[in-house]
């Protein structure tokens, strides 16, 4: 068991102001609930770092993609003894769009919610 040292980047802490926030319209102590949800994930991840899964169809670093509760993907890499968490974003979300940083390929990829299971798979687009 890796015991790493956590690094959320500014961008990720926005992401999940964000979702927090979009939540707390309606519902404050759910949003509160979702941020511990994530925040408890992040921690998860510095315990297993393997826990997500690489994309080299998706990305040329190595990156990796952990699904939260099949509605959230959070971003990271490992490196040295740190595990970075780049971004965390929902599942309807289109996340080529939101990457900002040139971890992706510019084309083709990306994540789609399967319509049977709900669960994250991907896809091409044509």
């Amino acid at each position: 068991m890796n015991n790493l040292n956590l690094i959320i980047t500014e961008q990720a802490y926005n992401d999940m102001d964000l979702i927090s926030d979009f939540i707390a319209r309606d519902n404050v102590k759910a949003a509160e609930k979702h941020l511990n949800l994530l925040l408890k994930a992040c921690r998860r991840l510095t315990k297993f770092p393997e826990s997500g899964i690489k994309r080299p169809d998706f990305t040329y670093k190595d990156y990796r993609f952990y699904i939260v509760k099949k509605r959230y993907v959070i971003a990271y890499r490992v490196e040295n003894k740190n595990l970075y968490i780049s971004r965390v974003l929902t599942a309807y979300q289109d996340i080529l769009h939101c990457y900002n940083f040139p971890i992706l390929y510019p084309f083709l990829h990306c994540f789609i919610r399967c319509r049977s299971c709900f669960s994250l798979v991907s896809c091409v687009r044509v």
